[in-house]
């Protein structure tokens, strides 16, 4: 009989057999097909140096798979970004420290913990240092790697300037791999509505320009793809330098609104001031929320800023709110005083769902 381990999922621990504690699931269970759960992992009693403790990465990977992935893009409607860097982890040493020091960062701010975990800050170095050694040899892997990074740094609030840099490093990666807009690879869209929120939220310049790639215009045939397509006409609509130019995306917004499916309807129900919506559908709510946003540059409406909060207000996505995150400076600019105390609550609440803390410029 194989000798029992302490280390392994809960399924083999019992029949003590030795476990290759592959994610998601082992091999045992799965030829035998059981379900494969290992520990939960204890995020407040992480033992350093973590690095060395590979049965404690494996853990947090499996958070991410099952949770904390959620952040990165709603859109992703197959969770194609979450299930390719999971793969990537298990042979890229930079990715599965990326991805776990987000995991303990977002578990230290749900908890109100201000500062990164030692342990969180341990993994975040390490993944910059395995990135260096990948820039020029490994484009793609780099690329998701950077994105993820970005995250961490969005979570200190304050480190605008490093949270810039990983976008921006992110951008020129997509750019120096020729990558384009029709890949299915998900860490397009990821950036681009990372990029999208940062220019929202604190009036800054694109990092990479968005505006020169044709929309997927009516080739967007499924939900996902036109939310996506939303995504990319707000980035014309930003960039646009002159009147005609936005008369022009304004035009093509119009008819990207024409063609939506009955599903994108909202579920409201007024029963304040206010009233509450709700999507069917995580990519429901980030394209008509991009949607409001896009108005809001062309018609400065009330209206359109209050669908965005309630949207953010009563979504049960966090990936949604991590989004919507970026476009509370765009709706607090363009409501009148009496709705700034709603919208502070609002505020409030996504950085307590989210950990995030929202820029308001």
């Amino acid at each position: 009989m194989p000798r029992a381990l302490n280390q392994g999922c809960l399924q083999c621990k019992a029949r003590h057999l030795k476990c290759d504690e592959a994610i998601p699931s082992c091999t045992h269970c799965v030829k035998s097909h059981r379900g494969c759960r290992y520990a939960d992992p204890d995020m407040t009693k992480v033992q350093l140096p973590l690095l060395e403790n590979r049965q404690q990465l494996l853990l947090l990977l499996k958070e991410w798979v099952e949770d904390t992935s959620r952040i990165m893009d709603p859109v992703d409607d197959q969770a194609t970004f979450a299930h390719h860097v999971s793969k990537l982890a298990l042979t890229s040493g930079p990715v599965l420290y990326a991805i776990c020091a987000v995991v303990l960062f977002h578990h230290g701010r749900l908890e109100s913990k201000a500062e990164p975990t030692d342990a969180a800050h341990e993994l975040y170095m390490a993944a910059v240092t395995g990135l260096k050694e990948i820039l020029h040899t490994d484009i793609a892997t780099a690329l998701f790697c950077t994105t993820i990074l970005r995250v961490y740094q969005e979570y200190q609030g304050q480190a605008e300037l490093q949270s810039s840099l990983h976008l921006s490093g992110a951008v020129a990666l997509l750019h120096a791999d020729r990558m384009r807009l029709e890949t299915t690879d998900a860490a397009v869209f990821a950036i681009l509505r990372q990029d999208l929120s940062s220019a929202l939220a604190r009036g800054s310049p694109f990092a990479f320009p968005w505006h020169q790639y044709t929309s997927l215009g009516p080739g967007a045939q499924s939900d996902a793809d036109l939310a996506n397509d939303m995504s990319l006409l707000l980035a014309h609509r930003i960039a646009a330098n002159t009147p005609t130019q936005a008369v022009m995306v304004d035009e093509r917004i119009a008819s990207w609104h024409r063609r939506l499916p009955i599903s994108f309807q909202p579920i409201e129900k007024w029963k304040s001031e206010y009233g509450r919506i709700v999507y069917l559908q995580s990519w429901h709510a980030i394209a008509m929320s991009t949607f409001h946003a896009a108005q809001l540059l062309a018609q400065p409406e009330e209206s359109h800023a209050l669908h965005i909060i309630r949207t953010a207000l009563y979504s049960s996505h966090l990936g949604v709110k991590v989004h919507l995150c970026g476009m509370m400076a765009l709706c607090k600019r363009h409501l009148s005083q009496r709705h700034h105390a709603y919208v502070d609550q609002v505020i409030a609440s996504l950085e307590q769902a989210t950990g995030f803390q929202v820029q308001m410029g």
